[in-house]
């Protein structure tokens, strides 16, 4: 496969992991050719959670097709709530099952690792380390590469991973592996701290039973434990868990406990799709049944610590 030639830049990733639902992706001339070190200092997933910190991020730039454009600039600082909201979900400790990785997570875990860790490569690697991850975004969509492939191969042999990882990618597309060599250390980094969170969480998590079986009252038939079903909330980069409405709690676990794939709350509004791959906890992503191309939010069944976080996430405790 033919190599590629266009400039590396964490922005054209950022685009093209948030836009691939879209039919016409955004285009904004001279993004990609800012300088490196910059665009890489603006991306700390953690300076993107708020309007104005995006805003500010728009200024950084000074880019002007971002500056003149409004459309363009709206759905680009879209993109990068979009992606803080991502990283957060992956990030947090438990409240995404590794082994439920798809390829996007994989991508954006190892991507947020690079920014987060830029001061350990030398200046004159930076753009091959970029080059790199450009070619690693490709093969793992190519190869359909996500959490369950990369604990299958690399949980008990953790110390291949960057070698292995980076001879694959640069065979897959015909390129020397030489200028990529001081990758491999970084990408056997990134998944020992991967590693270590699945192990741990293996550890902590005993599994579910097969069927939730909640408590009932004697007036309604309302489940009164404190486990609930709750959707994930990340409206304006306030992320938190809101339970569902009691009528909506009997659906879902009903339809849990039926073992079917999908369940439909709401008038018919929005739909959850049950992930049943996961043993540890019952959990699901909702889409908008109105929408032609709907996000998803992410559903999970727990009980929130004495201090309400579930998963290192708040929970609401009124439905919304």
């Amino acid at each position: 496969m033919a190599a590629q030639t266009s400039t590396p830049s964490p922005f054209k990733i950022l685009l093209e992991l948030y836009q691939q639902d879209h039919a016409k992706p955004l285009r904004v001339e001279g993004l990609f050719e800012i300088e490196l070190k910059l665009q890489i200092a603006v991306l700390d997933p953690q300076q993107c959670d708020t309007k104005q910190r995006r805003s500010d991020i728009v200024r950084r730039l000074n880019c002007k097709e971002l500056d003149e454009n409004v459309a363009k600039r709206i759905r680009f600082k879209c993109i990068l709530a979009e992606y803080h909201t991502h990283f957060s979900l992956v990030n947090t400790a438990n409240s995404k099952q590794i082994a439920l990785w798809n390829t996007e997570d994989c991508i954006l875990s190892i991507v947020c690792f690079c920014i987060q860790n830029e001061s350990v490569f030398a200046d004159k690697k930076l753009r091959a380390t970029w080059d790199f991850l450009q070619y690693l975004k490709e093969y793992f969509f190519e190869c359909n590469i996500d959490g369950s492939t990369l604990i299958a191969r690399y949980l008990d042999e953790q110390t291949s991973l960057g070698l292995s990882v980076v001879k694959a990618v640069c065979k897959h597309f015909g390129v020397m592996s030489g200028k990529y060599a001081h990758v491999k250390k970084h990408l056997l980094e990134w998944w020992k701290t991967i590693r270590v969170r699945y192990t741990q969480l293996q550890k902590e998590n005993a599994p579910s039973p097969p069927t939730i079986a909640p408590a009932h009252d004697d007036t309604d038939g309302v489940h009164n434990s404190s486990h609930r079903w709750y959707w994930l909330c990340d409206d304006d980069g306030n992320i938190r868990w809101i339970p569902y409405q009691q009528e909506d709690q009997r659906v879902i676990i009903q339809a849990w406990n039926e073992r079917t794939e999908t369940c439909v709350i709401v008038m018919n509004k929005y739909r959850i799709d049950f992930s049943r791959e996961c043993t540890e906890i019952p959990c699901g992503q909702q889409y908008n049944c109105q929408l032609t191309c709907p996000s998803q939010r992410e559903v999970v069944f727990g009980q929130p610590d004495s201090k309400g976080w579930l998963n290192g996430i708040f929970c609401e405790s009124m439905s919304k």
